[in-house]
């Protein structure tokens, strides 16, 4: 970990044998010194943030398509692409509670045939797996 210094990353969530679902991550930031996330991310194009957990720094993406994998793999968009870590609440002194610290991501697929028009269902179960909050889009 360098202040200020962006890394390239690339969780890719694989769909394996699937029918039609909708595909959602969690990610935890866990990259904290006191409370505060020293580490940022932007998610790519597709993911869309759903919901959020704030005590314990997850936020819940849902990928914009349907994924349909019967036989193979299906490989989405990364999350994410880069982590930035913030370049004035690094210091030498306090580097150190980054050891071992990570941002953790988890998937969950609900299936998307024969739940009707509406992706709330689909949505909440989502949010319920990952102990999240649905957050208002606007726009």
């Amino acid at each position: 970990v360098a202040p200020g210094a962006t890394v390239d990353k690339d969780p890719t969530v694989h769909v394996q044998g699937s029918e039609k679902c909708y595909v959602y991550v969690s990610v935890q930031n866990n990259m904290l010194i006191g409370d505060k996330e020293v580490a940022s991310y932007t998610p790519n194009t597709g993911w869309i943030k759903i919901g959020e957990n704030t005590a314990n720094h997850t936020v819940v993406y849902k990928y914009n398509n349907v994924v349909d994998a019967p036989s193979g793999t299906k490989d989405l968009t990364p999350v994410f692409s880069q982590v930035t870590f913030d370049g004035n609440d690094i210091t030498l002194d306090n580097v150190g509670q980054l050891n071992d610290k990570t941002i953790v991501i988890n998937a969950y697929a609900h299936q998307s045939e024969n739940i009707g028009a509406d992706t709330s269902v689909a949505d909440n179960a989502a949010l319920n797996h990952f102990n999240a909050t649905a957050i208002t889009v606007i726009g």
